[in-house]
């Protein structure tokens, strides 16, 4: 079963008759042969960035432009890494704070009032006691350097 023209759409068709009209016609400056237009566009694009490239090779700035590439994946990175590394002392600052307050309120509170066991009580003092040495240690080494 042979398909019509009008079903075919995007698809080029060329005919005997299309290609006698075309070969009777042959002043006319453009020829239309049902090209679709997505694919044109698409390889002027394709000859563009070829076009860019080898202007960039006959330059050789290929490998300036990589450089500066290179760098702002770099700053890229960084500006990623400096936004992860404030939140997520921002978080452990305020967990910190949070383990404080309630440690405090644990040892000031009547006893029927508190929430934590004593096992949890003493996991707290010794995160807190950890991370108070540990400012002490650095603090220390800092004034021997």
């Amino acid at each position: 079963m042979r398909v019509s023209e009008e079903n075919q759409v995007g698809i080029p068709t060329i005919t005997v008759a299309r290609i006698n009209e075309l070969a009777d016609d042959s002043s006319s400056a453009s020829i239309d042969l049902d090209i679709d237009e997505n694919v044109s566009s698409s390889n002027e694009q394709s000859s563009y960035w070829a076009e860019q490239e080898e202007n960039l090779l006959s330059k050789k700035d290929l490998d300036k432009v990589s450089r500066d590439n290179q760098h702002k994946r770099d700053e890229d990175w960084r500006t990623k890494f400096d936004s992860t590394f404030k939140r997520l002392f921002t978080l452990l600052a305020f967990l910190f704070a949070f383990m404080v307050t309630a440690l405090v309120l644990h040892w000031i509170i009547p006893e029927s009032w508190q929430w934590l066991s004593e096992s949890q009580a003493g996991r707290l003092e010794t995160v807190v006691l950890a991370v108070l040495v540990s400012k002490a240690a650095t603090v220390m080494q800092a004034k021997i350097q």
